[in-house]
């Protein structure tokens, strides 16, 4: 992962990391680890525009169970994807299992288990 400088206290030791790989079958994830927000959102908007440039045949994994807090920016690219996948036809998973992403997950109505998985193992075996 590319740990991506943040603003003091953001994510574990102040980094925010954002990595991308290709497990099997064209599908791609995208890692996030640390605290999603308005300072540190950059790089996951970043990654998330390069990966959907192109979209993966196979799908795509927002994998989030190493984040320990999302706000309404991470939230608004989260909303991004999704709505790409959906308007192109690709399908989307995401990973969440952190108390601190379910919560505000179930605030705003994230709760469709065709999408949000508890585990990266339970969303690749959606997409197959």
């Amino acid at each position: 992962m590319n740990p991506v400088p943040c603003l003091p206290g953001s994510g574990p030791q102040g980094l925010l990391t954002v990595a991308t790989r290709t497990p099997a079958d064209g599908i791609r994830v995208i890692i996030v680890a640390g605290e999603i927000d308005a300072h540190s959102v950059a790089p996951l908007r970043a990654e998330v525009a390069s990966v959907t440039s192109d979209f993966p045949p196979g799908g795509l994994v927002l994998d989030l169970s190493a984040v320990t807090f999302i706000s309404a920016a991470g939230l608004e690219v989260l909303g991004d994807v999704l709505d790409q996948g959906s308007s192109r036809g690709h399908a989307v998973r995401v990973v969440a299992s952190t108390r601190a992403v379910l919560r505000v997950f179930d605030l705003v109505g994230l709760q469709d288990p065709a999408i949000v998985h508890g585990s990266l193992a339970a969303a690749l075996a959606s997409l197959r």
